[in-house]
């Protein structure tokens, strides 16, 4: 009942959410009225993925950019790892048991694709989102769908690729109170870092602790629906029942799971920043459309 309920959740909110007002923004942002369903959805792919170049340079740019705030959660991230030791014990000890027995099981349509728990609500729901978009034409479910795939792949790629062999931080054993029943490399050292391996996208135990790469993923996706919607309570809620899902399988120190979080964060506000820009700034565009006994070439220019 309650994988049901997040999916069913998940989809009413990609489409149902305020549809008045998604008509009328919809109206006054496109560069074209009235359009078919392939012009939108062309429009929206082009608008998503034309812009990668200023993804990147966002990102690149945003610790120069917001100089205090990243002061800031540098230095909260570099408490968190000194204090990492009786705080991820409290952690173990009085949050992970709130939520045992809670597992999403992994719904048949993802076993094939080779998605576990809820990894696959969480992909199942955004290629949910994209499709109902298509459907019913519905540009803000598209437009979050393919900004929520491009913040999963940079999510893959800083936090899981790049951030976490640089780090290379061991994980902290299951039991940091009793310090029991985990052999190496798992560790009751909070500062057992530099333990470097070479980039792989499998999950892997050895120095790959920080940052969380699923605390990376789900709040960047999360910001990238919070702000296509403007709303917060939702694609948060959301994030954070899917990450208590197996919460004693993330295997984090605190501060990896903060570290990933504020990452996300970073991630999900840039590409959505970056695709608003798009949206409005001259553009122009060749757009295949199929009206049914014919194919035709349209050109449109936004000034």
């Amino acid at each position: 009942m309650l994988r049901l309920l997040l999916v069913m959740l998940f989809f009413s909110f990609t489409h149902l959410s305020a549809p008045l007002a998604s008509e009328l923004n919809d109206a006054a942002a496109s560069p074209v009225q009235d359009e078919g369903r392939v012009q939108k959805s062309s429009r929206l792919i082009g608008e998503a993925f034309f812009n990668i170049d200023d993804d990147f340079k966002g990102m690149a740019l945003y610790p120069f950019e917001h100089p205090r705030e990243t002061l800031f959660f540098l230095g909260g991230i570099g408490a968190l790892v000194a204090a990492d030791k009786p705080v991820t014990r409290y952690y173990q000890d009085k949050v992970e048991p709130i939520f045992n027995g809670y597992a999403l099981k992994t719904p048949a349509a993802a076993k094939g694709l080779g998605l576990n728990g809820a990894d696959s609500y969480l992909v199942l729901g955004i290629a949910g989102s994209y499709a109902l978009g298509v459907a019913f034409n519905d540009e803000k479910s598209q437009k979050a769908a393919l900004l929520a795939g491009k913040a999963t792949a940079y999510s893959i790629m800083i936090s899981h690729l790049l951030l976490k062999t640089i780090t290379g931080r061991q994980r902290p054993v299951s039991n940091l109170r009793t310090a029991t029943g985990d052999q190496p490399p798992f560790t009751t050292n909070p500062y057992a870092f530099g333990h470097f391996s070479k980039p792989r996208l499998g999950s892997f135990a050895g120095g790959s602790s920080m940052p969380s790469y699923h605390f990376t993923q789900y709040f960047a996706v999360a910001r990238v629906y919070a702000e296509v919607y403007d709303n917060y309570l939702i694609p948060y809620g959301v994030a954070a029942a899917l990450l208590a899902s197996d919460i004693k399988g993330h295997r984090h120190w605190v501060s990896d799971m903060v570290a990933g979080a504020l990452i996300g964060t970073v991630i999900g506000g840039v590409v959505a920043d970056n695709a608003e820009d798009a949206a409005t700034a001259p553009s122009t565009m060749f757009i295949p459309a199929y009206t049914g006994d014919q194919i035709s070439l349209n050109f449109y220019h936004q000034f």
